[in-house]
């Protein structure tokens, strides 16, 4: 990648975990080559929300005046939810495609420089579908290790459900979890009972949701299509024993029976059946909870940086 040229985020400031990641590829481009970075916010998206803290504030611009100003020497960097497919006959700097999903969008678009995947779910699906390969870089996660109790100190009740997307459904997978949890409470143990507390994505802060992740010994998420899958990993490192749909892109760090208990989509009698299994057994839930910490480990801001630092200079 050379000097002395200007690197446009698209989106980078939305409040999405994927425009976090965009926002960090072009941080990492300004630390190795002193480049100026822009982000380019869409007026017609009136979202001045921000649920994140970002190191460096940069100048936003809106699209149009983006395609007036960019030249061929500079470098463009997007995930494909902001394209319908024709970005790529139109811009012409340097093109560099985050692909942090596969039902974000309808049509990639096949017009850009260079392809990253966020998992190896991605990966497979954007070489099955459209005949490209794409490198994998997952993302990366930062907690501080005085943001979760000791898992023993947290009440034996305490579950965080997790909602991300599709509302009405979400809904519906929370009732008939809840429903198949009480029968089987009521086989098991009659006396057996439990308190559920809801979380939804995009609902608070990055910090806050740190936070309250960290105060639950059990975390159990019904999202069901994830690229990559953050927030059940941050859940992870931060010590709760995490019972999930695998959301597709999140088969590249659980295992199941090893750090988690997952299932594929949509066996929710399954998961209750999981969750109501693991609740009697602190021992056991204990353990996969150590093991999804050192899962968690693996996903590093260092990690992440080194390996966007070899794509970067490609470009």
């Amino acid at each position: 990648m050379k000097t002395s040229r200007t690197v446009y985020i698209m989106g980078g400031y939305l409040p999405a975990g994927g425009a976090r990641m965009t926002y960090e590829v072009g941080r990492i481009a300004q630390q190795l080559y002193n480049c100026k970075c822009i982000v380019v916010h869409d007026q017609k998206w009136h979202s001045e929300r921000r649920i994140f803290q970002y190191n460096e504030v940069y100048e936003t611009i809106s699209f149009a005046n983006f395609m007036l100003e960019h030249s061929g020497n500079d470098l463009f960097i997007c995930n494909p939810s902001f394209s319908d497919g024709s970005l790529g006959f139109e811009i012409r700097a340097k093109k560099l495609m985050y692909i942090q999903g596969f039902n974000t969008f309808s049509v990639l678009d096949c017009r850009f420089d260079k392809y990253v995947s966020v998992s190896g779910f991605v990966h497979t699906f954007i070489q099955t579908t459209y005949d490209i390969s794409t490198e994998v870089i997952p993302p990366f996660i930062e907690v501080s290790n005085d943001q979760d109790l000791p898992w023993q100190t947290r009440s034996s009740k305490s579950t965080l459900v997790y909602l991300k997307d599709n509302g009405n459904l979400q809904n519906r997978l929370l009732m008939r979890f809840c429903d198949e949890c009480s029968n089987l409470f009521s086989l098991a143990e009659p006396s057996l009972t439990h308190d559920f507390e809801k979380i939804i994505a995009g609902s608070l802060s990055q910090s806050d949701l740190l936070k309250i992740l960290g105060s639950y010994r059990y975390f159990v998420s019904l999202s069901t299509c994830e690229g990559f899958g953050l927030v059940p990993l941050e859940a992870m490192a931060l010590g709760s024993t995490v019972v999930a749909f695998d959301g597709f892109g999140g088969r590249d760090y659980f295992e199941r029976g090893k750090n988690s208990l997952v299932r594929a989509f949509p066996d929710i009698e399954g998961l209750a059946r999981d969750f109501v299994s693991i609740i009697t057994d602190d021992n056991c839930a204990e353990k996969l909870a150590l093991r999804g910490k050192d899962t968690a480990s693996r996903y590093s801001y260092a990690r992440f940086k080194a390996n966007w630092e070899s794509v970067l200079a490609e470009l």
